[in-house]
């Protein structure tokens, strides 16, 4: 069907590609490399026969299914870091039949993540070494594969049942609990029933840390200011709420260590407060370690700011406003709510898109500036600024109470 390519169009790509290629000479940030990616994905999809797509779907689906079984039973690891190993000898060392090991590793052959010796030897390519060693590129696409494929095979049945409207109604019922047939349970407990699911998954999601950052958005140096010269000095200065590893909190008293730490508090589950404590970060050991739920309430009162990242975008608006109502009932008429999170392209781009259908598996959600202005509104807060990152569709949305004066 290549009559039905529009040539112009794949040169005129072909040349945006070339252009970001020589530009990202000498760099190596994530973001770069990203966006070159989707350049090449749209050289692809513009020559793509649509009657082959069934069969490329086909292909990725058997691709994902082989590495995340490779990666369960742990055939990577047994694949030597140098040089070959036989079926027969892999299917030995991971307790399997040689066949059904063979047939598995055949499609990660045709696809270039292992590499073929001989008739029935295979060795480690760059694409499956990412399996090795814990490393969180491999682990990411694993946890993808647990929320999204899972997940996505049964909507269906899910929507089927529930009714074609966004999940996230239930606290608990989604289509990633429906999947496991656990329906009484949300993702996060279910998560925590496998240990090394949750260990694995917990790693992964750090990866996403290098793509989104928390620094070079806002100006915390305001809340430094205002310990130094603010009438009253018990206050909290700076609330991380959802805290998960301490990270944000690291980044931004580091840079700005006129913060005293000592007024700060980090709050989140228990399990994960309890990490906290026990990695004990020198910048963070002043910090405060507070257990909540923030559902129920927050009980740090009149804090200068409150900051919740990536924590919205697990839930549907109705609980995601639940979260921001009591942190504005909290709020005292000074006090900022900051929300750090991605912010959806228009036109929408692949990675993100896949991203919220994956947190739709989860009862979550990806948001726009203005879903998240209307958020912002039913919990009784405006937003009073964005400030976006100059390369990365992550932004801090800024919130203040709306009878506030102090915009």
């Amino acid at each position: 069907m290549s009559s039905d390519i529009d040539f112009q169009h794949v040169a005129n790509l072909a040349s945006e590609l070339n252009e970001l290629a020589k530009d990202s000479q000498g760099f190596s940030d994530g973001f770069r490399t990203t966006q070159m990616r989707e350049k090449a994905r749209q050289i692809l999809s513009a020559t793509r026969d649509p009657e082959a797509q069934a069969e490329e779907y086909s292909i990725w689906m058997g691709e994902m299914a082989a590495v995340r079984l490779f990666h369960e039973i742990y055939a990577f690891q047994k694949i030597p870091k140098e040089g070959s190993i036989t079926y027969k000898e892999l299917a030995e060392k991971v307790g399997a039949e040689t066949r059904l090991i063979e047939r598995v590793g055949n499609m990660l052959v045709s696809v270039g993540i292992l590499s073929l010796e001989g008739d029935d030897q295979v060795s480690h390519t760059p694409r499956s070494r990412v399996y090795l060693d814990m490393h969180p590129t491999g682990l990411m696409a694993c946890a993808f594969y647990d929320v999204m494929n899972v997940g996505s095979s049964r909507w269906p049945d899910y929507f089927g049942k529930y009714g074609l409207k966004e999940a996230g109604e239930s606290f608990t019922t989604s289509p990633f609990s429906f999947a496991y047939g656990q329906p009484d349970k949300n993702v996060w407990a279910i998560m925590s029933e496998n240990k090394r699911r949750m260990e694995e998954f917990s790693i992964g999601m750090n990866l996403s840390e290098k793509f989104l950052p928390c620094l070079g958005m806002y100006d915390f140096s305001g809340i430094a200011e205002y310990a130094k010269n603010g009438p009253d000095k018990d206050r909290k200065l700076f609330v991380d709420v959802g805290c998960a590893k301490g990270h944000s909190s690291i980044d931004i008293l580091t840079e700005n260590p006129e913060i005293p730490a000592e007024r700060c508090v980090l709050q989140d589950r228990p399990d994960v407060i309890e990490h906290v404590k026990e990695m004990d970060n020198p910048v963070l050991r002043p910090a405060e370690k507070q257990v909540i739920d923030f559902f129920k309430g927050q009980p740090v009162k009149g804090a200068l700011v409150y900051y919740i990242r990536r924590c919205l975008h697990d839930w549907s608006d109705d609980f995601s406003v639940t979260i921001l109502l009591h942190l504005r009932e909290a709020c005292a008429a000074d006090s900022r709510v900051l929300i750090c999170e991605q912010l959806l392209a228009s036109p929408p781009v692949p990675s993100q898109t896949a991203l919220d259908l994956c947190m739709m598996d989860i009862g979550g959600c990806e948001r726009n500036e203005s879903m998240f202005r209307e958020v912002a509104n039913r919990a009784g807060l405006e937003v009073v600024g964005i400030h976006r990152d100059k390369q990365t569709p992550v932004a801090v949305i800024e919130c203040v109470r709306s009878d506030s004066d102090c915009r």
